[in-house]
């Protein structure tokens, strides 16, 4: 029944590698087989021979023993826009052989009951023949037409890299082909009339699910994934009608095939017993060659790179690029073997072959020959990935211990960089390494703990507070994951070897490139200076000058300027350096061609070798002065008294010369100790302090607290674990909170219960935010008195049931000419909107209720209007009246009758105040950070943030993502989907 089988020509199938045989299903009948390995023990053949034999009723040899999958478990439907215009293609011509090939397929469908003749067909669709690798011929249905008109169906299909992965490493498995595929699922009656096609014959409509429907594989791994639902992952894997049974044990496979059998059983769907194999030790599964021993490149896909002739056009070089696309987790730093093809492909011109792209396409096929062996990743254990930088490319592999203790490559990762990227630093480079593995190997990354082996300052530069730019956003995108940086040890797996001597090589070749500095000294009467102009490999330009405090002569400014400029090149580790200057004295007797007679300039020679002795490799290039300008205006502006320099030159001042010998004081450092420690300890060893009534109050006190994934917690009654912080942390917490960006300068106690919400604790921490309170200038200056309320305050029984609104200004003219403030503030949560305006009118306050209030949290009963024109105005009336919308009005005389809208106002002027200072103009632009700042921050009246009354938590602030809290640090994102 092959016929039936409508795979595309270019998908592959599972396939056994090993010797295999055919046994009878039925004793005395070779019609009836089924292939089976041979190499498996004796008992096992016979159990499984008569397993085979006694679920033979799950085979199927023709059309007629395929009774189809139930409509009640799996139907195809076809869900067409009606909106969209029917398509009736007219007929195509064939060939007489065609015809003939057509005429006999549509036989064969009718007679196995896929489709049958259909009148007035809604949809009309041309049968395409394409030539199978055997000579006969394939036909399809041109379903381009109806496919437009059906919406995609989203059902996900599973990542075949979590199928090959979870398939190796088992002993036996057994390849299982369904019989006639798709066919099995019938389309839904209302939907057959659309899924129609015409030949000479007539025009037939499908009764079965076709080939080439747009949503047909969505279907039928809807229908596996409910099939064998209770076997997925355990001892089946499946990927539309791609399927495997896979055992641990040998000795588990025929219990595992007895079980599928009997699911198969269930929901009647057949096997075809031609393309089955059952109980082999290797085979092909989704283009991987999987086997208890790890995983392998598909030989045939490795062979069809080995045996291309060398390319002859731009077409060539793709085919090629895109061949190697399903190899490049077999191979170490695929970008930079290919990379002459990359540039190949992206020049414009003609195409170009020369002697560097035919040596690494010979490279490349040489390497090709031997591939590693992919290790599959054992649930809960460490991977270790090791990274590599090169100016062009960067690479990672994600490696897995044996249980030997050796290693084994799990899956190698490589990028090309493009444009800026080129352009990143080394440290830089190595950080997006990590972040090009992590985004490509996710789900490795999710499930386990991966160990960075690397020599950089990785754990530094992604971890400091006051990173900016985009190794910020890295940290912030990393931090989910749980990263563990360590030094790179001894390789134990020849496999990684070349993986290995390849980044060491490229590491020191980037560390090895040239520094160029440009330096000169000057001496006047105002003073002595030098200039200093370093340029980094990667072309990055820096600019310093220094000021000496202290007399220098002319030679000795030149000295100072050579020695600053090779220590600086020293602190950006630097081992190349060519020196550039106009000082004849300093480069001649530098060379020895002149002698240094004077006491200073020996000294200063000394100094000027030893620095320079500290370089791989070190020259100084003399040029006239002319050719040194740029320095040369350095060291003069340094030895002047302008005051002001240009902000991109760094300005230091010396205050003694680099030939005096530094004085150096030991000095005993102790470090503080935490007030937790005792607590921690207890928790972690059961040590408890030496004091009886310390070790008293730590014992009492540790019932408190946790120790999650290596860090302290304080248990509560109503609030999540709260992190405990060093008084470092504490601080730098207080200050983000109190002033940072979302900071609006909160009072001592609402301060604290900030923190506390936000997920923090440390004992002191009311008694310290009152002090910073109390420290805090702009506090102290704009701050108003509190005052009791004179009257009792009104309750409010709903969210957003009731708003006061308010008109501020006139403030200094913003951007766009606006001046005044329109503030609108529920009475219940105390959220406050507003927004900046040029002009006060009805009909711009009532695009403010509609736009800020209305759509965003539904119509209110009744808003608390200021008395003034733009509100008590008919325009206003007949809007509100519209929506039934209850209108008041506060007393002139009475401003509290308005009062919330009142505080709010009072709320924001005082934070525009704090944060503005003398940027007047910028009121607008502050806005939507005043506001943030007040929606996060408690309110003594309700004890809750406005944010948490309205959305049931607090929101997350930048202050988290530098000291993670626990729902940062463990959130689940697939637990969350599950339980949305």
């Amino acid at each position: 029944m092959e016929h039936f089988d409508e795979r595309p020509v270019s998908a592959p199938r599972p396939m056994p590698d090993g010797l295999t045989e055919n046994i009878e299903l039925e004793a005395g009948n070779m019609d009836r087989t089924v292939v089976i390995g041979t190499e498996m023990g004796s008992d096992m053949k016979v159990n499984l021979i008569s397993l085979l034999r006694e679920h033979a009723d799950i085979f199927a040899f023709s059309a007629d023993e395929m009774p189809g999958i139930d409509p009640e478990i799996m139907v195809h439907r076809l869900n067409a826009d009606r909106n969209v215009r029917p398509v009736r293609q007219k007929k195509r011509n064939f060939s007489t052989e065609k015809m003939a090939a057509i005429q006999e397929e549509v036989d064969k469908l009718l007679a196995a009951g896929f489709i049958e003749p259909c009148d007035y067909p809604e949809w009309l669709a041309n049968v395409v023949m394409v030539k199978k690798p055997s000579g006969s011929w394939r036909m399809c249905v041109d379903f381009t037409n109806l496919n437009r008109a059906c919406p995609k169906d989203f059902y996900p299909l599973p990542r075949i890299d979590r199928l090959v992965d979870s398939t190796s490493g088992h002993a036996m498995l057994s390849f299982l082909d369904a019989f006639s595929g798709y066919h099995q699922v019938s389309l839904h009656k209302s939907d057959r009339k659309k899924a129609t096609f015409i030949t000479d014959a007539g025009v037939f409509c499908y009764k079965a699910m076709p080939f080439g429907l747009k949503n047909a594989g969505a279907t039928y791994q809807r229908l596996v994934d409910k099939v064998f639902a209770d076997q997925k992952g355990r001892n089946v894997e499946v990927y539309v009608d791609d399927s495997i049974v896979k055992s641990r044990k040998e000795e588990d496979h025929v219990n595992d095939l007895r079980e599928t059998f009997e699911t198969l059983r269930k929901y009647r769907m057949k096997l075809n017993p031609k393309k089955c194999v059952f109980g082999v030790r290797s085979g092909k599964f989704l283009g991987f060659l999987v086997s208890e021993r790890g995983i392998d490149a598909n030989p045939e896909k490795v062979e069809a790179i080995i045996s291309l002739p060398q390319p002859k056009s731009v077409k060539d070089i793709q085919r090629l690029t895109g061949k190697m696309a399903a190899l490049n987790r077999f191979v170490s730093k695929s970008a930079d073997k290919q990379m002459p093809f990359f540039t190949t492909l992206r020049q414009n011109k003609k195409f170009k072959w020369g002697p560097a792209e035919q040596e690494a396409f010979e490279a490349l096929k040489s390497h090709l020959k031997n591939l590693p062996t992919i290790a599959r990743a054992k649930e809960g254990g460490k991977l270790q990935l090791y990274i590599s930088a090169s100016p062009k490319t960067v690479a990672a592999v994600l490696v897995a211990e044996t249980e030997n203790k050796g290693q084994q490559p799990v899956y190698f990762v490589s990028h090309v960089l493009n444009g800026p990227e080129t352009r990143y630093t080394l440290v830089e480079k190595m950080a997006y390494a990590v972040l090009i593995a992590a985004r490509k190997l996710r789900p490795y990354f999710d499930a386990h703990t991966i160990e960075v082996l690397t020599n950089f300052p990785l754990e530094k530069a992604i971890s400091k507070l006051d990173t900016s730019g985009r190794l910020l956003k890295w940290a912030i995108e990393l931090s989910e994951f749980d990263l563990e940086f360590r030094p790179r040890t001894a390789i134990k797996a020849q496999a990684l070897a070349d993986f290995i001597v390849e980044a060491s090589y490229q590491e020191d070749e980037v560390q090895a490139e040239v520094w160029d500095v440009s330096v000169d000294g000057s001496a006047a009467q105002t003073g002595s200076g030098a200039g200093i102009i370093m340029k980094s490999p990667a072309g990055d330009i820096f600019e310093y000058a220094i000021k000496f405090t202290f007399n220098a002569s002319n030679n000795e400014a030149e000295y100072e300027a050579a020695i600053a400029g090779i220590q600086m090149c020293l602190a950006a580790d630097a081992k190349r350096v060519i020196l550039t200057t106009d000082s004849q004295l300093v480069a001649s007797q530098f060379s020895g061609e002149y002698e240094a007679k004077e006491p200073s300039m020996v000294k200063y020679l000394e100094k000027l070798r030893s620095v320079s002795a500290q370089l791989e490799k070190f020259s100084i290039n003399l040029v006239p002065r002319a050719e040194n300008t740029l320095a040369d205006a350095l060291s003069k502006l340094a030895s002047s008294n302008v005051a002001d320099l240009k902000r991109t030159v760094m300005m230091e001042v010396m205050n003694k010369r680099s030939t005096e010998s530094e004085i150096i004081r030991v000095m005993a450092i102790t470090t503080t100790s935490e007030w937790y420690d005792n607590i921690q300890t207890y928790i972690q060893t059961g040590a408890l302090p030496a004091d009886f009534a310390e070790a008293k109050k730590t014992r009492r006190d540790s019932v408190w607290y946790i120790i999650l994934w290596g860090r302290l917690y304080k248990k509560s009654f109503s609030l999540p674990f709260l992190r405990c912080l060093t008084a470092f942390e504490s601080a730098r917490l207080i200050e983000e909170m109190h002033e940072g960006t979302c900071g609006n300068h909160a009072g001592g106690k609402p301060l604290a219960i900030i923190c506390q919400r936000q997920g923090y604790y440390w004992p002191t921490m009311l008694e310290d935010c009152r002090a910073y309170v109390k420290k805090c200038e702009k506090c102290q200056k704009f701050s108003a008195v509190i005052n009791l309320p004179a009257n009792d305050l009104m309750p409010i029984l709903n969210p957003f049931a009731q708003w006061g609104m308010d008109i501020v200004g006139p403030f200094p003219m913003a951007a766009g000419g606006r001046k005044f403030l329109i503030v609108a503030v529920d009475y219940f949560t105390k959220w406050i909107e507003a927004e900046p305006v040029a002009k006060i009118t009805a009909n711009q306050v009532k695009k403010f209720i509609w736009k800020n209030i209305i759509t965003r949290f539904g119509l209110p009963q009744a808003i608390v209007f200021y008395h003034g024109s733009q509100f008590d105005c008919a325009p206003i009336q007949c809007f509100l009246g519209l929506y039934r919308v209850k209108l008041a009005h506060s007393l002139v005389c009475h401003p509290r009758s308005n009062g919330q809208a009142e505080a709010a106002n009072k709320q924001i002027m005082a934070a525009l105040k704090k944060k503005l200072e003398d940027c007047k103009g910028k009121w607008a632009d502050l806005m939507p950070e005043i506001l943030w700042c007040n929606r996060t921050s408690i309110k003594e009246a309700t004890g809750e943030s406005p944010f948490k009354l309205s959305f049931r938590s607090e929101a997350v602030i930048p202050a988290e993502m530098a000291m993670p809290t626990i729902r940062i640090q463990h959130y689940d994102e697939e637990r969350n989907d599950q339980l949305l």
